[in-house]
């Protein structure tokens, strides 16, 4: 076969073809590869097109001022008294004068106890240390009980609790410890209240902070009956220096509730404690659009240069609508908080769309 044969030509064409293929792929790759280096990178270095930019509404924040803002807290509603009865003598109980339900006056007797045969000791009456109602019976007839004051770990005969007056305890953020007073007005949410919530004062405040969640308990010790029983119940209790009173303070009658309505709460409800506060005046405040949760933390997304820069923050107060908040920010691993300016700009939608160090498209609105 020579060289200019037809066979010959065919053979060259077909071994130099795949060598022309590589080159032309391997040159347009490289083009490749050097436009996409040329192409501007975002801030965390990932390429994005115009159309992939997310676009956002932002806000400013505002100083508090005159702002208040509502505070919403668990509450539970517990007996006003709660007492555990046992037997001061060892021996067998002979029969119960009273059982579950079943409303008793003070020293009024509950169960009579028969002493042991080596006890020297009379029959022993359990009587009731206050006006209430049976709430647990936790011996029966029959049953040998020990003397609770001379045998640790003795068994219980019945529960008794006053229920005419209630305690309202729920625990509220600390900033409010110089906000509120036993003059502070609150709201009682609870489910079967006339008008759906009642409007009381606060009883007793505690004196120091829950370390553990930065809360401090407040407790309402609410009549539970009606107005017309509310004042008679004062005009009896004044006789006795209202002795059978905590502390010797009146309970509250609530407002919100008609002359012959009651609020009828039974311990164990659970509801709501809500309280107005006044935030200082330097306080910055957000719409709680603004508030970003992840992970059980607290962040806002603050537009620097048309990049999204995610913050943690701290919420101070949160009342549904508007949040005090500040920024947390590291110092040598310990947070310290750094107060929002007039000037920030917070995003308050698509949150949820944003990655820290995005480019995005933001549009500030009026709130």
């Amino acid at each position: 076969m020579t060289l200019n044969s037809p066979k010959a030509i065919i053979v060259a064409i077909l071994l130099v073809a795949p060598v022309s293929v590589y080159f032309y792929i391997d040159h347009n790759e490289k083009l490749s590869r050097q436009a996409l280096k040329s192409q501007p990178n975002n801030a965390v270095g990932r390429v994005t097109s115009e159309d992939q930019i997310v676009t956002l509404k932002s806000i400013n924040p505002k100083k508090a001022d005159s702002n208040t803002l509502l505070v919403e807290q668990p509450a539970t509603v517990e007996p006003y008294y709660r007492a555990t009865l046992y037997s001061d003598i060892t021996g067998r109980i002979r029969f119960f004068e009273k059982d579950l339900g079943h409303k008793v006056k003070k020293n009024e007797v509950i169960a009579i106890v028969d002493p042991s045969k080596s006890s020297n000791s009379g029959s022993f009456n359990v009587i009731s240390p206050f006006d209430g109602v049976i709430a647990a019976r936790t011996a029966d007839p029959g049953d040998f009980v020990a003397n609770a004051g001379a045998i640790p770990g003795a068994a219980s005969l019945a529960v008794v609790e006053r229920n005419d007056i209630v305690t309202i305890t729920s625990n509220l953020p600390d900033v409010l410890l110089g906000e509120i007073n036993k003059n502070t007005t609150i709201d009682l949410i609870f489910e079967g209240l006339p008008n759906g919530k009642l409007r009381s004062t606060i009883s007793r405040i505690a004196p120091s902070i829950n370390e553990a969640d930065r809360t401090i308990k407040v407790e309402i010790d609410l009549y539970n009956r009606t107005k017309t029983e509310f004042d008679n119940l004062i005009l009896t209790e004044k006789k006795n220096s209202f002795q059978d009173f905590k502390g010797r303070e009146l309970p509250i009658f609530p407002q919100g509730l008609s002359s012959n309505e009651q609020a009828n709460l039974t311990p164990g409800n659970f509801g709501r404690m809500r309280v107005s506060a006044q935030p200082p005046e330097y306080a910055m405040l957000l719409p709680t659009s603004a508030i970003y949760r992840s992970g059980g933390l607290s962040y806002v997304y603050k537009i620097e240069n048309g990049i999204a820069i995610k913050k943690k923050i701290k919420v101070i107060i949160d009342d549904g609508n508007l949040v005090q908040v500040t920024y947390l920010e590291k110092d040598n691993n310990i947070e310290i908080p750094r107060s929002l300016t007039l000037t920030d700009e917070i995003a308050v939608s698509n949150q949820s769309e944003i990655q820290d160090g995005e480019k995005v498209l933001s549009t500030q609105v009026a709130w």
